[in-house]
């Protein structure tokens, strides 16, 4: 099915002292001026990992992790599947490291059911295998190559409300061809049991209004612009009830595309960020640095007789100052919609040991993505509920990854790294600010 919307230009229907809505056709367009509680912060409540310590305790870089109905979770880390109950205590091993029947290898996302059942998505056995929580191997589905990579992050493997399962899909790299008729690509699919998808969810072609001049790379969750960093990119979300989240972050707005075929564009107000001199300088001049590099590299491939030669990146002069307006989407059960809007950059002295490991590393460089910038949340009407902050040791990344944060209401699972770089999986529960 093609989910069709009105756009996703940062246009508003109005304004007032908190926002205004209005319908045209099937899209209903809510515009707010300001949060309806203010801004919230994160409380602590538990949290798992160790410096030292048993090893089911401990974790590695990247914990991939999830959460069932009841609160328990389950965390993929170093290949291992362990069960955990709502306080962070260990409960079993579900599955083991390696290639058998019932074993996992690399993990790229997994979600639990209603009724209890884990899926993973399996990238390292190119399989999605399904099991119950007290350890059995309930079934295994090989993942048909024709029908795209698996995705990475919190919309890579989904169930939804009816228990039948949904992956995010990336087509196959088959050359420049796949880098047009953007609109046409597969979001998502049912998973069925031969090997195959159905039901494919594609991205609106509206959903690219504000970024159609651009030149994207396709991931999971996003499409970026390849040849200017960092610059606006289309986004998108899924939740298990089957709303699809999607705009362009050339502006601030966001349209949700529901499955009974009604549209609620969600914007607020908001001024673009936009690169100081320094900051822009700085992303300039790694730019003429990869232009030199791309002809080098185009001329080696030239001469080699390969013909799917590098795209090129224009001058540096062209590189717009504006940032994107949000990076990353989350799409809530309870039909939430979470933003992590951008931010202006900042900067940072560079180490010595960095300097050393990389020659030619300037003594600043500018940090893109801080995850401490926290999120705007809207209700499931449009509304522009507050902002939550979130802590220093937030470990988070711009583009879906296997730690993306798990929201269910108003408490969040999610990684933090802190002294030592040692990585805690923690549960927050979110305080909003008293009314007035």
């Amino acid at each position: 099915m093609t989910l069709a919307a009105g756009g996703c230009g940062d246009d508003a229907p109005g304004s007032s002292p908190s926002g205004s809505s209005r319908q045209l056709g099937d899209t209903t367009f809510v515009f707010s001026s300001a949060p309806l509680r203010g801004t919230a912060s994160l409380r602590e409540v538990s949290r798992i990992g160790m410096v030292d310590g048993p090893p089911e305790y401990l974790l590695g870089m990247f914990p991939t992790f999830t959460v069932g109905p009841d609160g328990s979770f389950v965390v993929a880390d170093g290949g291992n599947l362990r069960l955990y109950d709502s306080d962070g205590a260990y409960v079993r091993m579900i599955a083991r490291q390696g290639q058998g029947p019932g074993e996992v290898r690399a993990l790229t996302g997994m979600d639990v059911s209603v009724d209890g059942l884990l899926a993973v998505l399996d990238l390292g056995n190119r399989r999605v295998s399904v099991f119950s929580l007290d350890g059995n191997l309930v079934r295994e589905i090989r993942l048909d190559r024709t029908a795209g990579r698996p995705g990475y992050g919190r919309d890579a493997i989904r169930w939804d409300d009816e228990g039948q399962l949904w992956i995010a899909l990336n087509p196959p790299r088959s050359g420049a061809d796949t880098l047009r008729r953007e609109q046409r690509r597969p979001l998502f699919g049912r998973l069925v049991d031969h090997e195959q998808v159905a039901d494919t969810v594609f991205l609106p072609p509206r959903a690219w209004e504000g970024c159609e001049r651009r030149l994207p790379v396709f991931a999971a969750g996003f499409m970026e612009d390849s040849r200017l960093w960092h610059m606006p990119f289309a986004q998108w979300a899924r939740n298990r009830m089957g709303s699809l989240a999607f705009g362009c972050s050339a502006g601030y707005a966001v349209d949700v595309a529901r499955p009974d075929g009604g549209v609620t564009r969600i914007s607020r107000e908001w001024e673009s960020p936009v690169r100081t001199d320094e900051e822009h300088e700085y992303w300039s001049e790694g730019a003429r640095r990869a232009i030199s590099e791309t002809r080098s590299l185009n001329q080696t491939l030239a001469a080699a007789g390969r013909g799917d030669l590098v795209r090129p990146i224009p001058p540096a002069s062209t590189f717009p100052r504006e940032r994107p307006a949000f990076l990353r989407l989350w799409q809530a059960d309870d039909g939430r919609l979470w933003v992590w809007p951008g931010a202006t950059g900042s900067s940072r002295p560079t180490t010595d040991e960095e300097r050393r490991q990389q020659p030619g590393l300037e003594p600043r460089i500018w940090d893109y993505w801080n995850p401490t910038d926290g999120f705007d949340v809207f209700d499931a009407d449009g509304r522009w509920i507050g902002h939550v902050n979130t802590p220093e040791s937030w470990d988070a990344d711009p583009y879906p990854g296997i730690i993306d944060p798990y929201i269910k209401g108003d408490t969040i699972w999610a990684v933090v790294k802190e002294e030592f770089d040692v990585r805690y999986l923690v549960r927050f529960e979110v305080e909003w600010p008293s009314p007035d």
